[in-house]
This record gives C-alpha cells, structure tokens and sequence, in this order.
C-alpha cells in the first residue's frame, strides 16, 4: 500500500508539474514554458504578493512536495478569467493564499 501511494503521490506531482499547460490550452490563454516557479522566486524572492509574508521553500507540511507556506505561481489575472501562463501576469504567493484567491482578480500587494 505504502508504494502505491507514493507511485500515486509522484504521479499527481507529475501532473501539477504540466497542469499550467493543460490550463492554458483549456482556456485558451497565452503559455510561456519558460515561466517557472524557480526562476519565479529568483525575479521576485519568496515574499508572498497577496498576504506580503515570507514563503517557506522547506515546508512540507501538506506532503512531500508542499505546505500552506510553501510558494507558489499566482496568476495575478486567473487563466480561466484569461490570464496567460507569462511572465507579466505571474507572481509568488503562499499555496494557502493563493489557494484561498481561487479565481478571484485581486490586485497584487
């Protein structure tokens, strides 16, 4: 049981890895590939543009891979309002925050 949940865990990781593309495809939004959330946190750092809070890289608290602290991609104007994958329309934000926006449009901070 314990292998197939983590063969389950890495496959839903996997998917996220690529759920930009699909989203993007599915709205018919501007993609860009080379928007990732590393080079992300490299233009802008890890303070959170919704709540203005530190993120934490290392919290895992959730699973493997992430915790409410953890960054994440926001899109400022949400793909499914029209907002592209792209450089211009992308910032970081605590999963927990950017969770909570959902598709809403909020100025970022």
């Amino acid at each position: 049981r314990d292998v197939h949940t983590k063969e389950r865990i890495k496959i839903s990781h996997k998917g996220r890895r690529d759920s930009h593309r699909y989203r993007a495809k599915k709205y018919g939004c501007e993609y860009d590939p080379s928007v990732t959330l590393e080079k992300l946190i490299e233009r802008d750092g890890l303070r959170c543009k919704i709540c203005g809070e530190m993120c934490d890289p290392d919290d895992h608290s959730w699973s493997e891979y992430t915790g409410p602290l953890s960054p994440s991609i926001d899109h400022i104007i949400p793909m499914a309002k029209g907002g592209g994958h792209i450089w211009n329309n992308v910032q970081v934000a605590h999963v927990i925050c950017n969770s909570n926006k959902g598709d809403k449009l909020e100025e970022a901070m």
